[in-house]
């Protein structure tokens, strides 16, 4: 029965945090929790400072421009470079994936560059290391590699126990 599995989850997760407290001045435990939902936060906090001392920190995503950067280093590091229109396209690419509530920065960013560079060198008639928008359409903000990796980055994120619709776990 599912209630029986989420109590056994509960208990096993509370020996858990009595294991990580017995060991917390060897330790620096760092926890990452991806929500912006204050009530599952407040929540895991409350449970969590029974065992442990906690500091919440909070991290924002790389901004745009930065990730554009990193893809251009990358990029580079196969050879290749990107034309005005290429680095349009790719730039409004990033801002689109950033939208996704489940956009995970710099792993998503260099998943791209290893697609781009295998689609790129995949092709029997590669000639230019100069990527241009018309090199570069599949992976257009509007194309179905996009939509697909958003759709991954939203399953990839559900995987495990998740607060219902109601608030209740």
């Amino acid at each position: 029965r599912l209630q029986d599995l989420i109590l056994n989850f509960c208990k096993y997760f509370a020996d858990f945090c009595e294991y990580l407290a017995a060991n917390s001045e060897k330790w620096l435990i760092v926890l990452s929790v991806c929500t912006d939902e204050e009530a599952v936060l407040h929540k895991l906090e409350a449970f969590l400072s029974m065992y442990l001392r906690l500091e919440r920190v909070t991290l924002s995503l790389p901004k745009t421009e930065e990730l554009f950067d990193y893809i251009e280093e990358k990029l580079a590091l196969y050879g290749l470079s990107l034309a005005e229109d290429g680095r349009a396209l790719l730039f409004k690419t990033i801002e689109t994936l950033r939208e996704s509530k489940y956009f995970d920065g710099f792993k998503s960013v260099r998943m791209i560059c290893q697609d781009i560079a295998y689609e790129v060198f995949s092709q029997e008639d590669f000639r230019d290391y100069v990527l241009t928008a018309q090199d570069l359409k599949g992976f257009a903000y509007d194309s179905e590699y996009v939509n697909k990796t958003v759709v991954n980055m939203e399953k990839l994120s559900k995987i495990g126990f998740t607060a219902g619709e109601d608030g209740n776990e």
